[in-house]
This record gives structure tokens, sequence and C-alpha cells, in this order.
């Protein structure tokens, strides 16, 4: 089966928000043809973390997206989530490390979330 990749990856993100097996297969499918991509990895690595809940095993992939700086992955949601997921399996030097190499347009981005949910996040 040949795939377009660029469509596959573009689709998976237009359905983000339905169930999540359906959305990870997609990302999965794709990082077995493209095994370096980095926006597949924040993605999967997003909703691991935000959908599944579960922190541990979306690290790698949110870390890997993040550092690939493909178009894309400088997202503050991703760092947010990157952040939050090292916060919760006791990694606090990470947390602080993740903040640092943020941009201003993810510290900004940052810093609005703990507004909006103080105690939740802090900067």
């Amino acid at each position: 089966m040949v795939l377009n990749l660029e469509l596959h990856c573009s689709l998976a993100q237009l359905f983000h928000p339905m169930t999540s097996d359906d959305v990870s297969c997609s990302f999965v499918q794709m990082l077995q043809h493209r095994p370096k991509d980095g926006m597949a990895k924040a993605h999967l690595g997003f909703i691991i973390k935000a959908i599944d809940g579960k922190d541990e095993e979306a690290i790698p992939y949110l870390q890997d997206g993040i550092d690939s700086e493909e178009p894309g992955t400088q997202d503050g949601r991703f760092y947010m989530h990157l952040g939050d997921a090292y916060h919760r399996v006791g990694k606090p030097d990470q947390v602080s490390h993740s903040r640092d190499r943020a941009g201003d347009t993810v510290k900004s981005y940052i810093q609005t979330m703990c507004e909006l949910k103080p105690g939740l996040y802090s900067v």
C-alpha cells in the first residue's frame, strides 16, 4: 500500500479531536514510514499525554518532536504538556530545562496558561 504521507499527516491532524485510538494509529503508521518525523512524534506524544494520560510514555515522543525543530513542533502546547509530564513523573530539573528551551512565544503561551489555571502550572 502506497501512502501519501503529507496527506496522511494532514488528515490525522484534522481528525485529532476524534477518538485517540484512530488518530494515534495514523501517527504510528506515519512513524513506521518516516521514523524521524518530528511533527508526527510531537502529535503522538500530545495524544498519549493529554488524551490517554500516559505521561511516562508521552515524554520521548514530545521531546523528540520538539527537538526536531521541524515546522509546527515549536508549539506552546507541546512544551506545556512535556513540562507537565516531566512534573508528574517527578523530574523537576527536566521541567526547568524544557521551560528554558522554549522561545519567547512559547513562554508567553505557558505564562497565559498559568494565569488562566493558577496552581496547575508554575513558571
